[in-house]
């Protein structure tokens, strides 16, 4: 409840501190993307963490619409001066309420709200809107409707017919389960009072909502359009109306569309054509399917790659050069004219294809196809040349994503040329200029228009048939909560990291990813250069043999697939992974491979005996294991219970000392009677009742003649039964009767009245010491409880203790009995997983199913509806004979149907250069997807603009949706935001041990990249290439001019890497070398310069050519130099800065920087690649350990050693905890002066040392800890940074025996203090 609290105490409430509150609340690992989860705004919060997610992925959204509706109340401190019934529909957590109130307050107005009624489905929203609601008024009238809109009553909406009623509707009336009608009759039959509505909604073409709502109100077409006639019908959408409603008739005071910024949807014929083909639909599955299909339609159309012979050219003529339209005479060209009439002749023509029109320039004697214009098909069909133009409007081109590639445009310029082109006053001259700007001041127009016929890109051909057919297919579990964004659960299994088998090397982060693939469902796996995820995807195959899964291994990339079937074959002789690809692959690949095993399935050696055997003996392995796990787990158990006894004694003691000084002060007050209390001679409660009933005698006695009678007959005999009575009682009560009554002897008593008051100061001090000894009863039972509980506490403390002593006794041998049982199920690894590749194979089912499903391969894949059935259930036998399969995203369709959950798991390798909507079709066929990957490399390229994509959603609805997204984000990125959406299974995994790069090399990406994601690789490099003459990172210094006829060609560059490169293969006859460059001409140029001699040795290409490659010797150069474009060097820093990365990692022993190293330093700076990499080689020219140990220290080290880092190894590498700064800071104030001074003079050395020594600070990461560890004791807090490093060789510094102990358990080393 930390955000309730922190909101009660929050002075000078308003929206903005709200909203700075929520982001205090929301998980760490949520921040990044808040909107995670939420389903896209829609879902029904249940949980602190998503109403402080909502606030602050929605809340600046929801105000800037409201501000925009309340902005249209002219006068509001006269309008609003009526006391005012406000209706929030959808409250959530009253955001548009508290907006009203923080709106007012600006403007220095308090308005008179008497009655506020929030409606909100979900309880724990509807309460957070009541606590903010709260801090803005308490005069009004709350009342709270936790309802869904549809089940709203009259009764929970009265509001008094003289007051104004604002009805706020902020982003629920776009929800299509709200019935509008019902909504609009509630209100027209109910409220006969003035009322205000506020609709504001998402920024959606194509959603109408908010307009046929308030046609309900029987407000016209005509007056809802206005002077923005048409706009609805092409591109205008309400997204904010307010009209008001008196005496059931609706004037409107203002209505506003949204229009797209920056693109003209007439003028994008592709991108129409795509949209006009979207089917309508309301479930929010298919419109995902829909986005991602049409993203791919319309990438297929503008991405064709069309050879030079293709290219015809047209000379153009403007008839008004003001008004820039180019009308194209297809017979005007004698050799283009019959190719185009072709490809409208059905007869000739089976796939016809799409005119592309091309507005050229001309930059260094060569022609670029900068501008272009893709004619659909489908509108040339009709067109007859022979009496028609084909015409195009300057604003109907657009950029081409792939020639601005190739110029190094920036993201900023291919922006700014497209606001050229789409401002209707703009003249080929003034386009001229813009274009002479951004590129280069000899840049001119070309004088024709390029002309070429383009067919569609057939990868995305086939991907966009895949999705097009997913859309008729039932959901599956995997997909639906794919593109839903939220999983529910992302739990598949329990395996233990002790149970996995490795049938070639696995460092531990390898079998972190191994158990966190076979647990989830969604796993998000990151895999750096150099860190084994080949392995790692080989021992993960195993496993999943083992646990009987069938596995689909997919990339988009063919050579890493290639590398795993490679990979996998060493490891398995019979070739099992099958490796499909096209038709002509399967032809000549798999039909053999498929061959050999039916006429060799006879001939394998199986014994069913002895694979029992082992799998018996690998599962007592495994029960070992638990068991030494569960013993280490009792022991930190126990280790984590000994602060919550010793604070339960401490507080029974502190209890058990207050209630004694309650006591002593109770007895101190009652003096008087404590003696009395402790005689035993005198039963109190019975003396009490025998006094009460005496007196009740007497009171009866005292009435009418029976007192008379009384008086004159009684008197003197009760007199002396009271007197004798008192005898009995304790001297000092008789001395207070007598004194208080006046009656010592028979004499004193008058009257009735007299022996009455008698018993009733008897029956006060009877009472009163009854009382006293009541409570002194009960105060010392409670006593005797706490001391019995402090018993039971002290002696479970004891045996805590003993339990740990004896415990801490087996921990080494438990976890070197664990490291055996690891090492024992390795050495089992290869034979079982062989053993259980002949149990497939060697089933009899395994023979048929080959031969029948040989009879699809190469060429019949069956595509008709009736013949599917038989084909799914073939493949699911097949798939149970062959359990493990590779393709890449394009080759599945030619090697299995497209069914649900075809096989249980699917491996993705390369991830980051994958978009999500290739990746589409092959999750549909799993139940299962482990995504591996790295944010660091480069992702996929694309021609569509996020102008585009943005169109695309809005025309679904789902323009607010900001996690389906294609142009800027990956496979990996959207798994790994997805799976923060889960309770358990939350995090990526890393692998972090480095194995390929020497250090120096590797260090550069460590620090540039990888740290500065919060991932740090441990190096582990071997030395190699003992021949070479130089190892880690060369700069070599070269100052070269960019060539006049070509800037992105530096031949003083490419002379120096030729040199190099052929040096060294002259001196070390086996060490592989690549050249490298960002720019594909000076590629170019260096390999026509290799020696013919070392061609074979030699391989120079772009740096995007050479992802997933690698060679004993990279040599980059970067060609930008003094007389380049600025904006190359700016292409590389931040268009594409992941670039360097991929250049850098591609070097296993040197890496040879060709560059202009003071150009650099100019014009990048330390936080770009460029320029860090400049700097990192200019200081660091060696690496003096591979090693870094790296040291974690605990609190209590800097309470009693202030000056500890000063006597910590600078090599070594601190880290210090968040929670070790929290604690310190909270010991200021609790400690005495030597300890408090300790702590402040730690937490000076510390700030000093961050930057002198280059400590970092990280959070505590809770998915590190065993689930039965707790989550929030301190020490485990500090426990899960050390775990975050244990690739690393962390050492955990610390005197608390407590930490040392869970520490050791989980493989950590310890030291204490006094051992640095």
């Amino acid at each position: 409840m930390a955000y309730t609290d922190d909101l009660a105490n929050l002075p000078n409430i308003s929206f903005d501190r709200i909203l700075m509150l929520a982001k205090d609340n929301v998980p760490p690992k949520k921040r990044e993307n808040p909107w995670i989860g939420l389903e896209h705004g829609v879902k029904l919060l249940d949980n602190d963490d998503e109403l402080a997610q909502y606030l602050v992925a929605y809340g600046q959204i929801h105000r800037e619409k409201l501000n925009l509706a309340l902005d249209e109340i002219k006068s509001p401190a006269e309008y609003f001066s009526r006391n005012i019934t406000i209706i929030d529909w959808g409250c959530g957590q009253g955001l548009a309420t508290i907006c009203f109130f923080d709106y007012m307050r600006n403007l220095g107005i308090e308005p008179a709200v008497e009655k506020i009624i929030l409606i909100e489905p979900s309880a724990v929203a509807i309460k957070r809107a009541n606590e903010h609601v709260l801090k803005y008024t308490s005069s009004a009238e709350i009342s709270l409707v936790n309802k869904f809109i549809d089940d709203v009553k009259v009764s929970d909406i009265r509001a008094s017919n003289d007051t104004l009623v604002l009805h706020f509707f902020s982003n629920v009336l776009d929800i299509p389960s709200v019935h509008l009608d019902m909504l609009s009759d509630l209100i027209k039959d109910n409220l006969k009072a003035e009322q205000i509505l506020f609709c504001v909604g998402p920024q959606n073409a194509g959603v109408s909502r908010i307009a046929e709502f308030s046609k309900m109100f029987d407000i016209k077409d005509d007056d809802l359009i206005g002077e923005q006639s048409g706009q609805l019908s092409v591109r205008g959408t309400i997204n904010l109306m307010v009209f008001r409603l008196k005496a059931n008739v609706a004037e409107i005071i203002k209505v506003k569309y949204y229009h797209h910024p920056h693109m003209n949807l007439s003028s994008n014929t592709a991108l129409k054509r795509v949209l006009s083909k979207i089917p309508e639909t309301k479930s929010q599955f298919v419109k995902a399917l829909q986005f991602y299909n049409a993203v791919i339609a319309l990438e297929k159309m503008k991405s064709a790659n069309i050879p030079e012979k293709d290219i015809f050219y047209y000379q153009y003529h403007l008839e008004d050069p003001k008004e820039v339209k180019f009308n194209i005479d297809i017979q005007a060209n004698c050799e283009f004219e019959p190719v185009f009439l072709v490809n409208l002749d059905k007869s000739k023509t089976k796939w016809p294809k799409h005119l592309n029109i091309a507005l050229c320039i001309c930059w260094n004697n060569k022609i670029y196809r900068l501008l272009q214009y893709i004619y659909p098909f489908e509108d040339l069909k009709d067109i007859n040349i022979n009496k028609q133009y084909i015409s195009v409007d300057l604003s109907m081109f657009s950029v081409n994503e792939d020639v601005a590639g190739q110029l190094e445009l920036t993201r900023n310029i291919i922006e700014a040329i497209t606001a050229v082109l789409k401002d209707k006053d703009t003249t080929l001259g003034k386009l001229e200029s813009i274009l002479r700007d951004a590129i280069g001041h000899t840049v001119s127009l070309y004088s024709q228009l390029s002309l070429c016929l383009t067919e569609e890109n057939p990868y995305l051909a086939q991907i966009h048939s895949e999705l097009k057919n997913l859309e008729g297919k039932d959901e599956s579990p995997l997909i639906t909560a794919f593109l839903s964004g939220h999983l529910n659960s992302n739990i598949e299994d329990n395996v233990s990291e002790d149970d996995i088998i490795s049938v070639v090397n696995m460092d531990d982060s390898q079998r972190r990813a191994i158990t966190s693939a076979l647990n989830s469902k969604v796993s998000v796996i990151t895999g750096p250069p150099g860190t084994g995820k080949t392995q790692m995807i080989i021992n993960l195959l195993a496993n999943a043999m083992l646990k009987g899964k069938s596995v689909l291994v997919a990339s988009k990339n063919n050579k890493a697939v290639d590398n795993i079937k490679d990979r996998f074959d060493m490891v398995d002789d019979y070739q099992y992974l099958l490796r499909f690809g096209s038709k002509d692959f399967n032809e000549t690949n798999i039909m053999p491979s498929l061959d050999r095993f039916s006429n060799s399935i006879s001939d394998i050696k199986y014994d069913d005996e002895s694979l029992s055997k082992t799998i018996s003996k690998y599962d007592q392995r495994c029960i070992e294991a638990a068991d030494a796990r569960r013993r280490i787990g009792e022991l930190v158990r126990l280790t984590d219970s000994i602060p919550e006894l010793q604070s339960s004694i401490e507080s029974l003691t502190h209890q058990h000392n207050l209630f004694s000084k309650e006591i002593d002060s109770f007895r101190t007050a009652n003096n008087d009677i404590d003696r009395l209390s402790s005689n035993n001679k005198y039963n109190w409660e019975k003396m009490s009742v025998d006094i009460q009933k005496n007196l009740n005698i007497l009171q009866s006695k005292n009435r009418g003649l029976k007192k008379i009678f009384f008086n004159i007959f009684s008197k003197k005999r009760y007199g002396v039964q009271i007197l004798n009575e008192l005898l009995s009682f304790p001297s000092e009560v008789r001395k207070w009767v007598e004194d208080e009554s006046g009656i010592r002897q028979i004499t004193d008593i008058q009257s009735c009245s007299n022996l009455i008051e008698l018993y009733e100061i008897e029956l006060k001090h009877a009472n009163r010491i009854k009382s006293y000894c009541t409570y002194l009863s009960a105060k010392v039972s409670e006593i005797k409880e706490i001391e019995k509980q402090l018993s039971l506490g002290n002696k479970a403390l004891e045996d805590v203790k003993r339990k740990i002593d004896i415990l801490s006794e087996e921990q080494e041998k438990l976890i070197k009995e664990i490291e055996d049982i690891r090492k024992e199920i390795s050495s089992l690894s290869v034979e079982l997983l062989s053993n259980l590749i002949k149990a497939r194979l060697v089933t009899p089912e395994t023979r048929n199913a080959i031969a029948i499903y040989q009879n699809y391969l190469p060429n019949n894949i069956p595509w008709k509806k009736q013949d599917i059935p038989a084909f799914v259930k073939d493949a699911r036998n097949f798939i149970a004979a062959f359990r493990l399969n590779s393709v890449t995203s394009l080759s599945v369709k030619s090697a299995y149907p497209l069914e649900r959950e075809l096989f249980d798991m699917i491996v993705i390798d390369e991830a980051s250069q994958c978009d999500v909507a290739s990746a589409l079709p092959l999750l549909y066929r799993v139940k299962q997807v482990v995504v591996i990957g790295d944010p660091c490399q480069l992702k996929h390229i694309t021609s569509i603009t996020t102008d585009e994509e943005q169109i695309i959603k809005e025309r679904l609805a789902l323009g607010e949706n900001s996690l389906l997204r294609y142009v800027d984000q990956s496979l990996w990125d959207y798994c790994n935001g997805l799976i923060t959406s889960a309770k358990y299974n939350n995090t990526h995994v890393m692998l972090h041990c480095h194995y390929r790069c020497h250090p120096q090399i590797i260090g550069y990406s460590n620090e540039m990249f990888y740290q500065k994601r919060g991932m740090t690789l441990k190096v582990c490099t071997k030395e190699v290439n003992n021949e070479l003459p130089n190892k880690g990172i060369v700069w070599v210094d070269v100052i070269g001019q960019s060539a006049t006829h070509n800037y992105r060609i530096n031949e003083a560059e490419a002379e120096k890497a030729i040199s190099i490169a052929t040096d060294i293969a002259s001196h070390c006859p086996i060490v592989s070398i690549g050249i490298i460059s960002p720019f594909r001409a000076q590629a170019e140029k260096i390999n026509s310069m290799i020696p013919k001699a070392y061609r074979e040795r030699i391989v120079s290409d772009t740096v995007h050519k050479f992802q997933g490659d690698e060679r004993d010797v990279i040599i980059y150069t970067l060609v930008i130099t003094d007389n380049s474009p600025k904006r190359m060097i700016s292409w590389i820093d931040n268009v594409v800065p992941n670039l360097v990365n991929v250049a850098v990692t591609r070097a296993r022993s040197t890496l040879y920087i060709i560059a202009n190293r003071e150009y650099i330093k100019k014009y990048s700076s330390r936080n770009l690649p460029l320029g860090y990499l400049a700097e990192y080689t200019e200081n660091r020219t060696s690496v003096t350990s591979l090693k870094q140990e790296t040291i974690i220290i605990d609190t209590n080290v800097f309470v009693n050693y202030p000056d500890i880092l000063h006597q910590i190894d600078p090599s070594k590498q601190i880290v210090i905890s968040a929670k070790v700064i929290d604690e310190l800071d909270k010991l200021k104030v609790k400690l005495d002066d030597v300890k408090r001074r300790n702590v402040e003079l730690a937490l000076r050395n510390i700030n000093r040392s961050f930057d002198i020594r280059g400590i970092r600070m990280e959070c505590a990461d809770l998915e590190c800890l065993p689930i039965d560890f707790s989550r929030r004791n301190p020490d485990n807090l500090i426990l899960s940074v050390a775990l975050k490093y244990r690739n690393q060789s962390p050492t955990l510094l610390t005197s608390d025996n407590g930490l040392q102990i869970k520490a050791k358990g989980l493989g950590v080393n310890t030291i204490k203090p006094n051992s640095i």
